[in-house]
C-alpha cells in the first residue's frame, strides 16, 4: 500500500519526495540570489546618492565659504594673540575669577552695580584653527566652530536676561543691611512669574563683553559673586 501510495504521489506531481527536497532547495538558492542582487544594487543606489550629496556639499561649501571666513575674521577682530589674557579655555576654567569685574558706584543718590565679564574669544574657543581653514575644504570646521561659539555667547547672554534665565540661576550673593528685611523675592528667585519686574536692570554685550547694571535696592549693604554658575556656563557651552 505504502508503495502505491509513492508511485502516486510520483505521477501526481512529476516528481518523488527526495526531487521535492532538491528542487526546493533550488528555489531557495534563486531567492537568495535575487535577494544578494537586489541588496548590490540598493547599495550602488546609496553609494550614488552618497557621491551626489558630497558633491552637493562641496558645491554648498564653496558657495557659503566666503559667508563664514567673513564670520570668522570678525570674531578674530576682536583679539589677537598679543591681547590674549588667557591661553586657552582651560586657562581660562582655572582662572575664571579673573574675567569679570564689579563695583557698586552712585549716581544721583542711586546706587548702581555694575558688573562685566569678558567672555572667551574665539582663538581660546578653537585654538586649533589654522590657515588651511580658511581655504574652501575647511567650510565645515569653520562653520562648526562659528557655531560653537555664537551659542556659547548666547548661553552667557541668557544668564543676565531677567526674562530667562536670571530668576533661576541667580548669579549674586547679596548682604542685607543690619536691621533691613530680606525682600521676599530674593528667597524665591526661582518663582516662574518673577521676572524683577520691580527693579531696574539692564543686560548687554558689546563684543565679547557683557555689561550688567542694577540699580540696587538701598536695603542692599554689599553683592559678591559666585563664580560657579560663570564656570558651569561656559564649561557646559563649550564642551
Amino acid at each position: 500500500m505504502k508503495k502505491k501510495d509513492n508511485k502516486y504521489q510520483q505521477d501526481l506531481f512529476g516528481f518523488d519526495p527526495k526531487e521535492k527536497d532538491l528542487k526546493i532547495k533550488e528555489i531557495n538558492r534563486g531567492i537568495y540570489k535575487k535577494i544578494a542582487l537586489k541588496k548590490k544594487q540598493e547599495k550602488k543606489i546609496d553609494l550614488e546618492r552618497e557621491k551626489i550629496n558630497l558633491e552637493q556639499d562641496k558645491i554648498n561649501d564653496e558657495k557659503w565659504f566666503p559667508e563664514i571666513v567673513k564670520e570668522v575674521k570678525i570674531y578674530l577682530s576682536w583679539g589677537n594673540n598679543t591681547d590674549f589674557k588667557f591661553n586657552n579655555i582651560d586657562d581660562y576654567y582655572e582662572r575664571i575669577e579673573q574675567s569679570y569685574s564689579h563695583e557698586i558706584i552712585t549716581k544721583l543718590d542711586t546706587r548702581i552695580y555694575n558688573f562685566q565679564w569678558r567672555l572667551p574669544l574665539i582663538n581660546e574657543i578653537s585654538e586649533d584653527m589654522e590657515e588651511k581653514d580658511f581655504a574652501s575644504s575647511g567650510y565645515g570646521h569653520l562653520s562648526l566652530g562659528v557655531s560653537d561659539y555664537e551659542n556659547m555667547l548666547e548661553h552667557c547672554e541668557d544668564l543676565f536676561n531677567p526674562k530667562k534665565d536670571l530668576h533661576q540661576f541667580f548669579p549674586f550673593n547679596v548682604k542685607i543691611k543690619k536691621g533691613k528685611k530680606k525682600p521676599y523675592w530674593l528667597d524665591n528667585l526661582e518663582l516662574e512669574d518673577y521676572y524683577f519686574n520691580d527693579q531696574k536692570i539692564s543686560a548687554r554685550r558689546e563684543k565679547n563683553i557683557i555689561t550688567f547694571e542694577w540699580h540696587i535696592p538701598e536695603d542692599f549693604e554689599s553683592i559678591e559673586i559666585d563664580d560657579y554658575e560663570f564656570f558651569e556656563r561656559i564649561k557646559y557651552s563649550t564642551m
